[in-house]
């Protein structure tokens, strides 16, 4: 720990804050999570159905933005922006084609049918027309980019 041994350090002590030599991220920004990760297709669309990633994310740089480690792959730039939707859907498939086309995985037939049942509920057979309605909220506070790899890049 930066050469700080010892515990009970007061606020005012350099080792009160001092970061570890570990290389792992300890509190990792919640945007690197899903960099180079897919999605099971099968499920809900929701940070539990990610599949494994491509992306190694290790924070030897001790790079922070707003308190929480940003991985040495990446780069954090703050913006605020916030915008607001209302979605209407007449039928489960017209908000399941919504949820592919946000996941960016259009033309999978059985995408993202998990999500839709528990949203929209079990298909009933009356004369009654259903209707849902979906109001998203984003509130972005940053956007994170993978750094360009010097190998890969041609000019």
């Amino acid at each position: 720990m930066n050469g700080c041994w010892g515990t009970g350090y007061k606020d005012t002590d350099p080792c009160y804050s001092a970061k570890w030599k570990s290389k792992v991220c300890q509190d990792m920004i919640d945007g690197a999570a899903f960099m180079g990760v897919g999605f099971d297709g099968r499920g809900k669309y929701s940070p539990e159905s990610r599949k494994i990633s491509i992306v190694q994310r290790n924070c030897a740089n001790m790079a922070t933005y707003d308190g929480v480690d940003v991985p040495d792959t990446m780069n954090v730039h703050g913006i605020y922006d916030t915008s607001a939707s209302l979605m209407t859907f007449e039928s489960r498939e017209e908000y399941q084609k919504q949820l592919q086309r946000e996941a960016g995985v259009s033309g999978s037939f059985f995408g993202f049918s998990a999500g839709v049942k528990e949203a929209w509920g079990e298909s009933t057979a009356s004369s009654s027309q259903k209707y849902m309605a979906v109001m998203d909220v984003d509130v972005d506070r940053y956007e994170i980019f993978m750094d360009e790899d010097e190998a890969t890049r041609s000019d």
